[in-house]
C-alpha cells in the first residue's frame, strides 16, 4: 500500500474522534447541570446538543459507518492490482468530500458541468447550448432554407416513384413505407422492413463494378452534379469515377460478363482502350477461352493500337458509338469479325471477315435468315 492511501486511512480512522472531540469541546468544566458534558448519560446530552455541536456528533457517526467500507475498499483494491495512482486520488477524494463545505462546493460544479445528481439532468453547458438552438431555428432565413430544402427532397423522391407523406414540413420528408410495400400488413411492420432493407442494400460490400458505373451515372443524371463532385460525395477521386463510367460504353455481352464475373474490372479497363467495338467482344471471348491474365490483356491491347496483330476497326471518321453499337450487333449476329468503313457523308462499306469456307457458309446462312 503506497504512502498516500496509508495516510488516507489513518486519517479516515482519526476523524471520529476529530469530530467525538469537536461536539464535546468546552463542556468537560461544567458540570452537567449547567449543560456540561454527561457522561452518564451521553446519548441523551448528545441528542439534546444543536448547532455545530448536532453537526459534528453527526459526523462522527457517519465517519464510523463509512470507515469499514472505505479501509475494505482500499485493500480488495490493492489485492486486485488496481492503478496506484487511481487508487490513492480516489482514497484523498473520500477524506476531502468529508466536509460538508467541500462536498456542497462539489455538488455545484457537477450542476455546471454534469447535471443535477438527483436525476442526471442538463447541465448547465447543455441548458446553454439548447436556448442558442432554440434562437437560431426560430430565424426566418433559416426556417425559409429548411422548408424549401425538405420540399426539393420529396419532390426529387416523387419523381422517382418514391412515395412520401404529404406535406413535407420543414423536419424531414418521411417515405411512406405503406404505400411502397403494399403487400406487407401494417401489422408487420412495413416501415422497419423497408429500413432494414435499405440498410442492408447501403451497406452491400458486393456491388460489382457495372452496379457502381450505374450507380454513378444516375447520381451524376439526376442530381445535375460533375465528376468531380460526385467523386467527393462517394470518397473518390476523378480519375475512378470515370473509369466506372467508361465502362458503360462496352457492349452489352461484356457488361454481362463483368456482372456475373467473367472478366475482371481489370480486364474492362484495358479493353475500354479499343475503340472497336468489335475488337472488343472479340478480345473478351479471346479472355474467357484461354483465361488471361489483366497484364495479357493489357499488352494485347498495346500490341493491336500499334497494328501488331490483326484487329477490327471503324475507319474513315471519328469514333461514334453509335456506329460502335451496330458493329456489336453485327458480331453478336454473325459471330464474325466486321470492318466498317465510312465516307463520312453516310455512305461507306461492311466488310464481313471469315476463317475458313464452312465459316463462310455459316456466315451466310446466318445472314439469310
Amino acid at each position: 500500500m503506497s504512502s498516500v492511501s496509508t495516510g488516507c486511512v489513518l486519517i479516515a480512522a482519526l476523524m471520529p474522534i476529530v469530530c467525538a472531540g469537536i461536539a464535546k469541546s468546552g463542556t468537560f468544566s461544567k458540570p452537567p447541570s449547567q449543560g456540561g458534558y454527561d457522561n452518564n448519560a451521553p446519548r441523551e446530552w448528545m441528542a439534546r446538543q444543536q448547532g455545530w455541536r448536532q453537526r459534528a456528533n453527526a459526523a462522527q457517526a457517519n465517519c464510523f459507518e463509512a470507515l469499514p467500507f472505505f479501509i475494505g475498499a482500499v485493500l480488495l483494491a490493492q489485492q486486485a492490482g488496481a492503478a496506484q495512482g487511481r487508487v490513492d486520488a480516489l482514497a484523498m477524494g473520500f477524506i476531502v468530500l468529508r466536509s460538508d463545505e467541500w462536498m456542497d462546493a462539489v455538488r455545484n460544479l457537477e450542476i455546471l458541468t454534469e447535471g443535477f445528481p438527483t436525476y442526471g439532468g442538463l447541465a448547465g453547458r447543455d441548458l446553454d447550448a439548447i436556448a442558442q438552438g432554440l434562437t437560431e431555428i426560430i430565424d426566418e432565413d433559416y426556417l425559409r432554407y429548411r422548408l424549401r430544402s425538405m420540399a426539393y427532397i420529396g419532390e426529387r423522391l416523387e419523381a422517382m416513384g418514391v412515395p412520401t407523406v404529404r406535406p413535407t414540413g420543414g423536419h424531414a420528408v418521411f417515405v411512406d413505407a405503406r404505400a411502397m410495400l403494399a403487400h406487407i400488413p401494417p401489422s408487420q411492420y412495413p416501415g422497419q422492413a423497408l429500413a432494414v432493407a435499405l440498410i442492408e442494400n447501403i451497406q452491400r460490400e458486393n456491388l460489382n463494378p457495372i452496379e457502381v458505373s450505374m450507380s454513378y451515372k444516375r447520381l451524376l443524371e439526376e442530381c445535375n452534379l460533375k465528376q468531380e463532385e460526385l467523386g467527393e460525395r462517394v470518397g473518390k477521386d476523378r480519375t475512378t469515377v470515370n473509369n466506372y463510367l467508361r465502362l458503360l460504353r462496352l457492349p452489352e455481352p461484356i457488361q454481362k460478363g463483368i456482372q456475373v464475373g467473367k472478366v475482371s474490372m481489370g480486364h474492362a479497363r484495358a479493353m475500354i482502350n479499343m475503340d472497336d467495338a468489335v475488337a472488343q467482344m472479340e478480345l473478351f471471348e479471346q479472355i474467357i477461352r484461354e483465361e488471361l491474365s489483366v497484364r495479357d490483356v493489357e499488352s494485347l491491347v498495346k500490341a493491336k493500337k500499334a497494328g501488331q496483330t490483326e484487329g477490327m476497326s471503324v475507319s474513315g471518321t471519328d469514333w461514334d458509338p453509335e456506329i460502335d453499337r451496330i458493329t456489336a450487333a453485327f458480331y453478336e449476329k454473325l459471330r464474325a469479325a466486321v470492318h466498317l468503313k465510312s465516307s463520312g457523308k453516310g455512305k461507306g462499306k461492311i466488310i464481313i471477315s471469315y476463317k475458313s469456307r464452312e465459316d463462310l457458309e455459316r456466315i451466310l446462312g446466318l445472314i439469310n435468315q
